[in-house]
């Protein structure tokens, strides 16, 4: 029996239709394979880590001052110390305020706006924060990012600086409360500049900076100016200058009187 021409036409259609990669719809298939992992990888980039803080290193008590108008209870990590330094709320030093690791507090009026940082406005916070360092070129080693602590959302990022000629890296956790950006930043020395030593740098503090972080307590509105906490320690007032007593004239002395003569 003979096949026509066109018998043959539709026996090589029929097997072309069925070869593997042929057709629209194993295309289609193949597009939506290749885009799933992608969209997997972008949501957790996007997920906030949490770290409560029972899972992070001791702290100490917090301090019996108050910080910032009494807006802020805070702890050292255990065992160090805390000392009192311009432009900062507190600084924590594992020795010597001059040496590193330590790790400072500090608070401002938030350049960001008022809104309290939480995990809906965090990534715009990251935006911002990466926009001014990127303003002030600072070397940065990690891209500001949300992290849960302790029930408060804080954005990190981690910097390179240099003190004394010595590479430090400085992982910076800041969060909005009360209208005042609140930034907490731990400092350590690395061997070098490289990306492998400013990581391990980091790693020797990361965690001791995320157990003060999750263990601060904030107080919005502060303590009244007019009765202050009792525990909160007050600069001494100085002193009004004295006002000298103004100066009286001097007096004239009193004349002498003429001697009367004694009738004899």
């Amino acid at each position: 029996m003979r096949i026509s021409a066109i018998q043959w036409m539709l026996l090589t259609g029929l097997a072309l239709a069925w070869l593997p990669g042929c057709g629209g719809s194993s295309g289609d298939k193949g597009a939506s394979n290749v885009k799933e992992p992608k969209g997997e990888a972008e949501s957790a980039k996007n997920e906030i880590k949490h770290y409560d803080a029972t899972d992070l290193p001791p702290v100490d008590e917090p301090l019996q001052r108050p910080l910032d108008g009494g807006r802020l209870a805070i702890c050292p990590p255990a065992d160090w110390g805390f000392f009192s330094q311009a432009n900062y709320l507190v600084v924590f030093a594992k020795g010597r305020v001059s040496e590193l690791p330590r790790i400072t507090v500090a608070a401002v009026d938030s350049p960001h706006g008022p809104a309290e940082t939480t995990d809906e406005n965090a990534a715009a916070l990251s935006e911002n924060i990466l926009r001014k360092l990127k303003k002030d070129k600072k070397i940065v080693r990690e891209n500001p990012k949300p992290v849960m602590l302790g029930g408060r959302v804080w954005v990190r990022h981690v910097r390179q600086v240099t003190q004394g000629g010595t590479p430090c890296a400085v992982q910076s956790l800041q969060t909005v409360c009360d209208g005042r950006l609140y930034t907490l930043e731990a400092f350590s020395a690395a061997k070098d500049d490289s990306q492998a030593s400013m990581a391990a740098a980091v790693r020797d503090v990361r965690d001791l900076a995320y157990a003060v972080a999750a263990n601060a307590r904030f107080t919005k509105g502060g303590a009244s100016s007019a009765t202050p906490p009792a525990t909160e320690e007050k600069k001494p007032e100085k002193a009004p200058a004295e006002e000298k007593p103004a100066e009286k004239p001097a007096e004239k002395p009193a004349e002498a009187k003429p001697e009367e003569k004694k009738s004899g």
